[in-house]
Order: C-alpha cells, then sequence, then structure tokens
C-alpha cells in the first residue's frame, strides 16, 4: 500500500498532460475559427463589390453615355434601377463634375464630388480599370458611403467615370449576417484604416480611424494581438481584399482565449490536491496495518524464544 502514492504520481502528469493538451487544442480551437470567419467575411464582402461593378459595368457600355445622350442615359438607368434599395449612379466627367446623379431628382443642379469621390475617380482613370473608393460622407444625403468607380475613355482619353454608389449599411449587414458568437467582434477597414462598418458601436465608429493597433497591421494576413478602441485587447484574424484593399477583420477578447488554460490551471490543481489526499490517506491506511501487524506478531515472538526446563535428575 505504500507504492500507492508513487503509482498514483505517473497517473497524475498524464492526467496533467491531458488537461494542458486539451486547453491548447481549445485555442487553437479559436484562432482557426476567427480566421476561417475573417476570410468567409472577406468572400462575402468581395461578392458585393463584383455586383457593383457588374453593374457599372454594364452601364458604362451603354450607346446613349458614348453618344453622350445623358438625358436618355439617365432614364435607361432610372428603370433599370427601379425597386434596388441603397445604390444609385453618378456620372461624372475627368475633372469629378456631376452630370448625373439618380440620388437626386432629375434637373437638380449638381455639384463637383468631394475631394475622396475625385480621388477615386482618378484613380481608375490611371489604372483604367475600377476601383473601390474609401468611405466617405455623400454630398446629398450626408451618410457614409462607398463607391466603384468605373472609367470610360474616347481614343484613350478619359470621357466619363459611372460611379456606382452604396450606403455603407449594406457591408454591416453582410458581418450580421455572419453570425458570430458572442463576445466576437468584426468590422472593415477601408485603405485608410477607417471603418466601413463595424458590428460593435457602428454609428459612433464608422467612418472613424480604427485602432491603431489594427491599423498597423492592416496590409497583412494572418493572427495578431492588439487593443481595440474600447482598450481591451483582442487576438484578431486580418484578411485584406484583393480587390478592394480593405481589411477585414474578426477577433475575440484576450480573456476569451486564456480562459481555457487558466480553467486547465484550476483543474490541474484540483487532481494534484485529490491526488495528494488520496496518496496520503493511503499512506495512514498502510502504516496503521503496518502497527497492527507489529503488535500481534509481538506476543508470539516472545513465547517462541521461552525455552522449556530441561528433563533430566536434580539430585
Amino acid at each position: 500500500m505504500a507504492l500507492v502514492p508513487l503509482v498514483a504520481l505517473p497517473m497524475l502528469l498524464l492526467a496533467v498532460a491531458v488537461i494542458l493538451q486539451l486547453a491548447r487544442s481549445d485555442s487553437v480551437g479559436r484562432r482557426e475559427a476567427i480566421a476561417y470567419s475573417a476570410k468567409s467575411i472577406q468572400g462575402a464582402v468581395d461578392t458585393q463589390l463584383e455586383k457593383l461593378m457588374a453593374i457599372g459595368r454594364i452601364f458604362s457600355v451603354s450607346p446613349s453615355l458614348e453618344r453622350g445622350d445623358l438625358g436618355e442615359f439617365r432614364r435607361e438607368t432610372e428603370q433599370a434601377m427601379q425597386g434596388v434599395k441603397d445604390i444609385w449612379i453618378v456620372v461624372a466627367d475627368p475633372a469629378g463634375q456631376q452630370l448625373i446623379n439618380l440620388g437626386v431628382p432629375a434637373g437638380a443642379p449638381l455639384a463637383r464630388r468631394s475631394p475622396e469621390g475625385i480621388a477615386a475617380q482618378t484613380r481608375a482613370f490611371e489604372s483604367k480599370k475600377p476601383e473601390v473608393s474609401n468611405v466617405f460622407t455623400g454630398i446629398y444625403r450626408k451618410r457614409p458611403i462607398v463607391t466603384v468607380e468605373i472609367p470610360t475613355f474616347h481614343d484613350d482619353i478619359p470621357l466619363y467615370v459611372v460611379s456606382v454608389a452604396t450606403d455603407v449599411t449594406k457591408f454591416l449587414d453582410l458581418l450580421s449576417r455572419e453570425q458570430i458568437p458572442e463576445g466576437w467582434l468584426s468590422g472593415i477597414l477601408d485603405r485608410r484604416g477607417d471603418f466601413v462598418a463595424r458590428t460593435r458601436d457602428y454609428e459612433r465608429t464608422v467612418g472613424k480611424p480604427a485602432a491603431a493597433g489594427w491599423r498597423a497591421i492592416m496590409h497583412r494576413d494572418g493572427l495578431f494581438e492588439f487593443p481595440v478602441v474600447e482598450g481591451d485587447t483582442i487576438v484578431a484574424a486580418n484578411v485584406v481584399s484583393p480587390l478592394s484593399g480593405w481589411a477585414i477583420g474578426v477577433g475575440a477578447n484576450e480573456a476569451l482565449f486564456e480562459a481555457p488554460l487558466q480553467r486547465a490551471l484550476w483543474e490541474m490543481a484540483l487532481a494534484a490536491g485529490v491526488a495528494a489526499l488520496l496518496g496520503l490517506f493511503a499512506a495512514a491506511i498502510a502504516a496503521r496495518r503496518l502497527r497492527e501487524e507489529t503488535t500481534s506478531t509481538t506476543p508470539l515472538q516472545t513465547t517462541n524464544n521461552v525455552r522449556a526446563p530441561a528433563s533430566g535428575n536434580h539430585d
């Protein structure tokens, strides 16, 4: 029985190893889950942007636009966009002067585009391919929007830009549909590091810069740790969209990753305590039995040691 503690020790060490491995596996599983979620959201965001690009491409090759019949082009686009919510078409010249804006009534005076809109269309003319803007406040709607810019040319000279604009709430809807676990956080940053959408405190953060920690790694894919705007440190997966250059992040509070290890340490302490008590209990039982055996054998040994009297005459 005295060997019980020696037998329990390897079992305790094995239990400790199993508990630690389970804790590590749980942490790895959580990290893989946030990485998968970020990649999934990035795919949904790019799909939405590709739809906007497809709309812009269709309108950019309209014969009425090519011949400069802007009145006819507006009638065509209004008819085609009937029933489409939170998406509208803007046509501007290379200097950024708006010529058509389906977001305002026909015939209303149109202003020059905002600096961010002009910057986006300039990139499109320079690259000769569709470009996605950063988030900015629309001149007429006074709400955060993003645009997809489709450049058109005549004899390789910039002619018009067809801009497909949308309210950024469409991207908030994408984040909401992902249904990430409670306590997790997801967001989308534009190329400047401003929030396009965020699942937590959306109204206050949209269009505002993300935390410095996220902006520092926003152009890299991978898992990172950094404090968010509320001050909590999170473990986050960051994925960069090759289509827009936007960053998509999904993260969870660092405490959620430390919890399995803390739980494992508590379980180890409990297991060690139980093993120690069992060892002490077994040792006590063994010691008592040893005393009992010693006590029971002592009288017999004393009796055997007494010699019988010698036989014979005593004369």
